[in-house]
């Protein structure tokens, strides 16, 4: 039987358990709804129960609205898989996680970073029934931080990148690790052509233009102002009625355009843009971005300049490698042929009184051609210099072929007959090629003096010309001496020229043919050669042109 003193103890016992609970609930109650930080505790499935005041907050509903929910209905698939993955490991192991730095993929495109402790979570009767966790809002110092590596790699981009491509990838990948930027592009702007370039360009959409004139844009009104600008629809129609920017249509749902300024001048800009979330960014990443973007004009500019400085020293060893070649062609190739003119002119006038008309004719014909092969190689020489110094250019315009084929056999007549070779050409008469008339007389000129050269005594040389396609088909073909293929395969190759002797001890100087293919390339065409030892030689080379009606009936 129970006394009174058992009565009044039992019911202090249940009246202080009572107080207890009231006051847990009391304590859990203002813990969720005051403390900054994101408090949750989930179930086994890894659905909120239970969440704080703040974390509600963070993802813009009530706390009531969270509960049932998951990671995988708040943040993106980065963090809500990595989250679910943690999760479940702590159900079956029963070990924490504590002190994690977390990032956080937002579905609204947003980034973030957190440093949270997770805990199993029992219940009265020590079952586990979930887990519970705390978040702490570690962005601001973990920007910080990227920030600081960001500047620290683009730095390092600047030595490491082989060329401005590849400095801008470095700088696209970095910026990425600070806020989402899979549309993102870098412009520079040259003062002097007053044109655009895009050395960088990574968009969904994929279509851009390596370069264009400068308009009334978007990028135009940053670099004039040298402000950032953060646009988006409302942005755009300010703009137009301002006539600040031509009538154009903002493709992107949000775009963000930084400067990039260099030496107090606005080099080039920054863009990212986002098609589907007009909140992609904000004026946070309008200031990382411009803080970001100091450091990657100062990398470009300094990149820029290294290339232009290699550019130049390169520029400036082929120009001294030409005067070197120059030099070693003249001192060697040009001594030669000076040398016997003067030696034919010295015998001329020695027995100048004794000797005949007929020896007379034939000595000055010989200084004839020997000065026709003189001018010649210099030409060549002087044509394969400018070559070598991107100092030619090529004016194309309407030629008529057969009239320029018979003009250069006609110079050649004299060797041809002292050669007892005869020459035969067939070319219609009305068709006409469009192209650099003194590149194409000097090919068709050098590649007759090679057959000349290297045809036997009474031998064939036939020039032919026909229509394939959209080009035409030049031949000189003969029936000389011929070639080896290791002769053909470094006829064109001025660095390992072998020059040979003609027929009749001709010389030459090994620079024609590549000035031959060079030319002939920059028409648009290319040179071909067949050849066998003792069975000559045909060397072909074709020539775009457009078809008119006058070319279509020799057409093939």
């Amino acid at each position: 039987m129970r006394t009174r003193k058992t009565v009044l103890k039992d019911e202090k016992k249940r009246s202080l358990k009572t107080d207890d609970m009231v006051n847990d609930q009391f304590l859990l109650f203002n813990l969720l709804n005051s403390s900054t930080d994101r408090i949750y505790f989930k179930d086994l499935e890894s659905r909120f129960i239970r969440v704080s005041k703040a974390l509600a907050k963070r993802h813009g509903r009530s706390q009531k609205g969270m509960i049932g929910k998951t990671d995988f209905d708040l943040f993106g698939p980065i963090h809500a898989k990595q989250a679910f993955e943690d999760e479940q490991q702590i159900i079956k192991t029963e070990k924490p996680i504590i002190g994690k730095e977390e990032f956080e993929d937002l579905q609204n495109g947003k980034i973030s970073w957190v440093n949270t402790s997770k805990m199993p979570l029992y219940n009265s009767d020590g079952k586990l029934i979930g887990t519970f966790g705390i978040s702490r809002d570690v962005t601001r110092r973990k920007r910080a931080e990227s920030i600081r590596e960001a500047l620290y790699y683009i730095s390092e981009a600047v030595y490491s990148s082989k060329d401005i491509t590849s400095l801008c990838e470095k700088i696209h990948s970095v910026i990425s690790q600070l806020m989402p930027a899979k549309n993102f592009y870098i412009s520079l702007y040259h003062e002097k052509t007053k044109v655009l370039t895009f050395p960088y360009y990574q968009d969904v959409h994929g279509a851009y233009k390596s370069s264009r004139e400068i308009t009334n844009g978007l990028i135009e009104y940053v670099l004039k102002t040298g402000k950032s600008e953060l646009i988006n629809a409302k942005r755009i129609r300010e703009l137009k009625k301002k006539k600040k920017i031509e009538s154009i249509e903002l493709a992107a749902a949000i775009w963000l355009g930084v400067p990039l300024k260099a030496d107090q001048k606005t080099i080039g800009a920054i863009v990212i843009q986002d098609y589907d979330n007009a909140h992609a960014f904000g004026d946070e990443e309008l200031q990382i971005l411009n803080f970001v973007a100091v450091q990657v004009a100062s990398a470009i500019q300094r990149h820029i300049t290294s290339e232009e400085i290699k550019k130049y020293t390169e520029e400036l060893k082929t120009l001294n490698n030409t005067k070197d070649k120059l030099f070693s062609i003249i001192s060697h190739d040009l001594r030669a042929p000076i040398s016997g003119l003067l030696t034919f002119s010295e015998l001329l006038l020695e027995d100048f009184e004794s000797q005949s008309d007929y020896e007379k004719k034939l000595f000055v014909e010989n200084l004839q051609s020997s000065m026709r092969n003189l001018f010649l190689f210099t030409e060549n020489m002087l044509a394969w210099a400018r070559l070598q110094s991107s100092g030619i250019k090529v004016n194309k315009q309407k030629i008529k072929l057969s009239d320029l084929i018979n003009s250069v056999i006609n110079t050649q007549l004299l060797n041809a007959r002292n050669k007892g070779i005869k020459l035969r050409s067939s070319c219609p008469n009305n068709l006409e090629i469009y192209s650099d008339v003194n590149m194409i007389d000097t090919v068709i000129r050098n590649l007759l003096i090679n057959a000349i050269k290297f045809t036997n005594n009474n031998g064939k040389i036939k020039i032919s010309v026909v229509i394939k396609g959209n080009s035409v088909i030049v031949s000189v073909k003969d029936n000389g001496i011929g070639m080896s293929s290791e002769l053909v395969n470094d006829l064109f190759n001025y660095e390992s020229r072998k020059s040979r002797e003609g027929t009749n001890h001709e010389k030459g100087s090994g620079l024609g043919m590549s000035i031959c293919k060079e030319f002939i390339e920059l028409n648009g065409g290319q040179i071909m050669v067949k050849s066998k030892p003792g069975e000559g030689t045909c060397v072909s080379f074709s020539i775009p042109i457009n078809h008119s009606k006058k070319n279509r009936k020799y057409s093939e």
